[in-house]
């Protein structure tokens, strides 16, 4: 039995199968076309500058656009107030903690003072 057996070497990687007929052929692309990106059921497309789906028109995009802005900007109004209520109630609940401190020193001094002989 030999010390090291041909269990470890590496095997032979078989060689690539051949393209198929279609990658043969070159790709014709006009510059003209616009590019197009498709995910899943998505489609958009690169023109003049900008991406857009397609199916929709500009002014729907644009005006979903606005709706979405303006939903963004009163969502950030009102995480805005509820920050400013919050740290009233913490002012409030620490007010109101520094007065219950205060009543049990003076109830407990006035205990003392009625227990005294």
């Amino acid at each position: 039995m030999p010390l090291f057996s041909n269990k470890f070497t590496t095997k032979s990687i078989p060689a690539r199968k051949g393209l198929t007929s279609r990658g043969d052929q070159p790709v014709k692309i006009n510059p003209a076309d616009p590019v197009c990106v498709k995910l899943g059921r998505f489609k958009a497309f690169f023109h003049e500058g900008r991406w857009r789906a397609d199916g929709i028109k500009e002014e729907d995009n644009f005006d979903n656009n606005l709706d979405l802005r303006e939903k963004l900007r009163i969502a950030k109004e009102e995480i805005n107030m509820l920050r400013v209520k919050e740290e009233i109630l913490i002012d409030m609940v620490t007010d109101l903690t520094i007065q219950l401190e205060e009543k049990e020193k003076h109830g407990l001094n006035g205990l003392k003072s009625h227990i005294r002989p």
